[in-house]
This record gives structure tokens, C-alpha cells and sequence, in this order.
């Protein structure tokens, strides 16, 4: 399979390291983090999280706008976004990155929902 390969001695040992094809995407997220074979699940789990994050702004944004206004929860749910943002593109761990994405998925909602 691809995740292994066949040593000297004919004994299959796990890849360390992989070839990926850049001719379309100079780089991705699978490419950036290595996310193939055991963390290849890590993938549909990026966009999971962000969908999760928006249904949960969703009815974030209903609480907030009723209590507080629309406007307040626009100016919340797009500070949110900066910030949320600016943590995305900066971070260096790949957890961090699943959580600003969450984040982000909260904080879009709530700036375009109420």
C-alpha cells in the first residue's frame, strides 16, 4: 500500500516520508501537516469542525442578537473573524489550527446570521 513499503530483507516498515504532486497546488493542508495513512482522518475532520463551529454560531447568534442587538452581534462576530484569522493563517500546530477554524466557524455565523 502506500503507507508502507518493503525493505532489503522483504519486511514491510511504515513510510516516513512522502512524494506529493504539486503541479496544481503548490501547497495544501494534507501536504503541510502530512496528513496521510493513520492521520489521513484528520482531513474530513478540518471541514467537519468548521461546519460544527457554524451551527453552534448560529444559535449563538440568536442569543446574542436578542439579548444585546443585531448590531452588537455583527461588531462581535466580525472582530471574532479578525481575530480568529490572524490565528489561522499565523499558526504553526496543526490543533491550533482545528480550533481557530472552529473559531471561526462560531464567529462567521455569528456576524452574518442575526
Amino acid at each position: 500500500s502506500e503507507c508502507v513499503m518493503v525493505d532489503e530483507e522483504n519486511v514491510q516498515v511504515p513510510c516516513t516520508s512522502w512524494n506529493y504532486d504539486t503541479s496544481v497546488f503548490h501547497s495544501t493542508i494534507a501536504m503541510e501537516w502530512d496528513l496521510v495513512c493513520e492521520k489521513a482522518l484528520l482531513i474530513p475532520l478540518y471541514q467537519t469542525i468548521y461546519t460544527v463551529g457554524c451551527l453552534l454560531g448560529s444559535i449563538l447568534a440568536a442569543y446574542v442578537a436578542h439579548r444585546f442587538g443585531r448590531r452588537w452581534a455583527v461588531r462581535v462576530g466580525a472582530l471574532g473573524t479578525v481575530l480568529g484569522t490572524v490565528v489561522f493563517l499565523t499558526t504553526p500546530w496543526l490543533y491550533l489550527l482545528l480550533a481557530s477554524r472552529f473559531i471561526l466557524g462560531i464567529t462567521v455565523s455569528t456576524m452574518i446570521c442575526p
